[in-house]
């Protein structure tokens, strides 16, 4: 039977998304890497801020490479799972390959959001 799986990755769709989602988990991983954070005088970051009750969770600096991580693994599986069921329905990778991108841009902003405030 005839497979359209090796047209996975030559579709426009699929190769925009998977851009989009490398792009925003490069981007969090540099901006992580550029920002420098005062830990000489504070070990502890900020990981919750609102603005009606101010900080409420400080943690670890190194859990700030939670989320472009986190994003990695989504995007990846997202990635795979979308492959495997391109030949049964190609709308549901879509929506996979979507999401996926989606969940890494929203982690982008999470983590720079979270810099910001830290800075």
């Amino acid at each position: 039977m005839f497979s359209l799986r090796i047209y996975f990755f030559k579709d426009r769709t699929v190769l925009a998304m998977a851009a989009l989602a490398l792009m925003a988990i490069v981007g969090s991983w540099l901006f992580i890497a550029a920002v420098p954070l005062p830990l000489a005088e504070d070990p502890f970051v900020v990981l919750q801020y609102t603005v009606y009750f101010g900080i409420q969770r400080l943690g670890d600096w190194s859990t700030l490479f939670w989320f472009p991580g986190v994003g990695s693994a989504i995007a990846i599986i997202h990635c795979i799972a979308a492959y495997v069921l391109y030949d049964r329905d190609r709308f549901l990778s879509y929506v996979l390959m979507i999401g996926g991108a989606l969940s890494t841009v929203i982690l982008f902003f999470v983590s720079l959001f979270i810099l910001t405030v830290n800075v």
